[in-house]
């Protein structure tokens, strides 16, 4: 299993793989609030967003636990048969 967190800033939801990168966010987003303002990048997969978070942003961390598949082998893609997609109008 592998954790990851969502955090949600605003209700804009970033999907942040747990470890130093979530203590870094956490870190970062404390202190913008304790400055009251500031813009923090966030630091997800696929995205550069820099969002201003200030005393009043609301913020929600939720952990998740999912299924790690980097391991597992795909199956091979099955040929598409298209033999029987016809009869039934026949």
């Amino acid at each position: 299993m592998v954790m990851y967190a969502h955090v949600v800033i605003d209700e804009h939801m970033y999907v942040i793989p747990h470890g130093q990168v979530l203590v870094e966010l956490t870190r970062r987003l404390l202190a913008a609030v304790r400055n009251g303002g500031e813009f923090v990048p966030v630091p997800a997969p696929g995205t550069g967003a820099e969002v201003l978070v200030a005393p009043g942003t609301s913020i929600r961390i939720e952990h998740i636990e999912v299924e790690d598949h980097s391991s597992e082998t795909s199956p091979e893609p099955q040929p598409y048969d298209t033999s029987e997609d016809y009869e039934w109008w026949l």
